[in-house]
């Protein structure tokens, strides 16, 4: 018999669909919301440790340039929409499930 190197969980769904509609809902909060401030906080930690790397690597390192808030928000929306969209798929039998 086949052996599967991936093995889902059928029911991650259930917590990780929330997750990422929480997380789509947090970008359209207005700038004053206290989650919003705490997120553009957790932004400009991630900016300035990018920016330490950087200064540490020195003049003839690579130059690191791209936008801190969208990575940091995108990539783990993407990643646990896909997530969600695999695990629903294993839970209505459409992928090997664990």
């Amino acid at each position: 018999m086949l052996e599967t190197a991936v093995q889902i969980d059928p029911y991650a769904w259930v917590f990780t669909g929330p997750l990422t509609i929480a997380l789509i809902q947090l970008y359209f909060q207005p700038p004053e919301h206290p989650l919003k401030r705490l997120w553009r906080a957790l932004v400009e930690v991630e900016a300035e440790s990018w920016e330490r790397l950087e200064w540490l690597l020195g003049p003839t390192g690579p130059k690191i340039t791209f936008r801190y808030s969208l990575h940091l928000l995108w990539l783990p929306v993407i990643g646990l929409g896909l997530g969600s969209l695999a695990s629903f798929a294993a839970f209505m039998g459409w992928l090997p499930s664990a």
